[in-house]
Parts: structure tokens; sequence; C-alpha cells
């Protein structure tokens, strides 16, 4: 506890791990009125939070806490597209999300094993090469269907909400990978394959412009 306290002293940006907290209280609070989509968010919270305090101990104490963030992948695919298969009412999307999370799991712990398979220690693990960037694309999908069906159900015919939606996932995927970019690119002698990440940003943007197609394509002269 004490290596916890002198880390967080001189990384003060970590305290941001106990927001969790805040949730956690609430939804602890209001638990009989919680239904089992907030009750599998209220265990992903637990569970995070748990997490985070195991891996923030061995940061302070400088150990390698990455198989703990790889471990936390398939838990965290695994509850939290738990929360939108219940946010969802079509059994076409809950289908598919049910036939998703069995094979993710064994895709994400084969990632797991064959990133580290050289690895004689946790010590050594490195971060998973493939299954944080698909549980990420997964978990769009769900979103983006979720969207959708208030979309439909609701019946808001409004392009604006389109646009908003599309523009948020664009930039939402902007905002980390720009500074990103630009160490890479400017830091000499410096090389780093980032595979299928630097086209990331070129997809979220195609996808943003597929989904204002739709919206300015809405019967609606004022669009609103």
């Amino acid at each position: 506890m004490k290596e916890i306290l002198v880390f967080l002293r001189y990384y003060p940006l970590y305290l941001g791990v106990f927001i969790v907290l805040v949730p956690i209280g609430i939804m602890t609070y209001k638990w009989k009125r919680l239904d089992a989509s907030f009750r599998l968010l209220f265990l992903y919270l637990v569970c995070r939070f748990l997490a985070d305090m195991v891996m923030l101990y061995y940061a302070a104490t400088g150990r390698n806490n990455l198989w703990l963030h790889n471990l936390m992948v398939p838990l965290r695919y695994l509850l939290l597209s738990g929360v939108f298969y219940y946010f969802l009412e079509s059994p076409k999307i809950r289908y598919w999300i049910r036939v998703s999370i069995p094979f993710f799991l064994i895709f994400a712990i084969g990632d797991i094993y064959f990133s580290n398979h050289t690895a004689g220690r946790t010590d050594e693990y490195l971060y998973v090469r493939y299954s944080g960037v698909v549980e990420c694309l997964l978990m769009l999908l769900w979103i983006l269907l979720y969207f959708y069906e208030i979309f439909r159900l609701l019946k808001l015919k409004s392009a604006r909400f389109l646009v908003a939606v599309a523009w948020l996932l664009y930039y939402a995927s902007l905002v980390f990978l720009t500074p990103l970019f630009y160490y890479i690119y400017r830091s000499q002698g410096l090389i780093i394959q980032l595979g299928l990440l630097e086209n990331i940003p070129d997809f979220m943007e195609i996808l943003a412009v597929l989904i204002t197609t739709v919206a300015v394509s809405l019967p609606s002269v004022r669009y609103d």
C-alpha cells in the first residue's frame, strides 16, 4: 500500500483509477432496481477496479503488469457485450452477440498465448497483437446497432442525429491516435510497425462518410 501512495504522489494522473468507485457506489445503492444489463455493467466496473489496483501495485513496484491488461481484454468483452445484449431488442442481433462471445474468447486467449509464447515469465509479457482491435470493432458494431435500433424504434428521422453519431465515431478514434502518430513519425531513428492501426482513422472516416451519406439521403429538406 505504501508503494502505491508513493507512486501516486509522483504520478497523480493515475488517481483517475478511483473515479470508478462513484458509479459503483451509486449502483450498489440502487442494486434492487438494476436490470440484468446494469448488473453486468456493475460487475465489469468492479472487475476493472480490482484489476486496476493490482496493475497500479505492479507499476509502483516496477513490475510488468501487461499480463493482467491482456486478461482484461476477453473479460471486458464478455461483460460489456452482455450489457448490449440486454440493451438490444432484436433477436437476430442478440443471437450474433451470443455467437461472438465464445469465438472471441478463444481468439483472445490464443492471441495472448501467441503474442507471448516466448516469454518465460509474466514480467516479460507484451501487449496483445490483435484481440484489442477486434474487441473495439465488435463493440463498435453492437453500439452502432443499438443506435440504429433507437433510431428505428423511435422513428428519429433526424439527419443531425446520424451526422453526430458518424463524427463521434471518427473523432473518438482520432483523439488517441493523432498524438501517437505525431511522436512516431517525427522521432528520428524510431521505427514502429503499427500495421492495421495506421489505417484505423481512414476506416473510421469512411464509416463516418457512409453514415453521413445515409443522413443526407433522408427525405427531409432541412435535415432536422
